[in-house]
C-alpha cells in the first residue's frame, strides 16, 4: 500500500490543469500506489515541502558556523 501523507482536516479545494502526460503519470502512481489521485498529489507537495525546509534548515546551519571577528563590521574602514 502507499505511503500516507500526514492526516490534515483542514484541506482546500483546488483546480489544476495538467498535460495528458502528467495525468496518465499521477494516474499510474495513484493505481500503483492504491491511493487516490489528490493523495499522490498532496505526496508530491508535501515531499517537495521537506525538502525545502530541510534546505532551508541547511542554510541556517552552514551560515551559522560563521562569526564577524568583530561586533559591528560596518564601522571598519578599508584601509587602502
Amino acid at each position: 500500500m502507499g505511503r500516507r501523507v500526514q492526516e490534515d482536516t483542514s484541506l482546500v479545494r483546488t483546480q489544476i490543469q495538467l498535460t495528458p502526460k502528467q495525468y496518465a503519470f499521477l494516474k499510474a502512481r495513484s493505481i500503483d500506489q492504491d491511493i487516490s489521485l489528490a493523495q499522490v498529489i498532496r505526496s508530491f507537495v508535501d515531499d517537495q515541502l521537506a525538502r525545502h525546509r530541510q534546505s532551508a534548515e541547511r542554510v541556517i546551519e552552514l551560515f551559522g558556523r560563521f562569526q564577524a571577528k568583530t561586533e559591528n563590521l560596518s564601522q571598519q574602514r578599508n584601509p587602502f
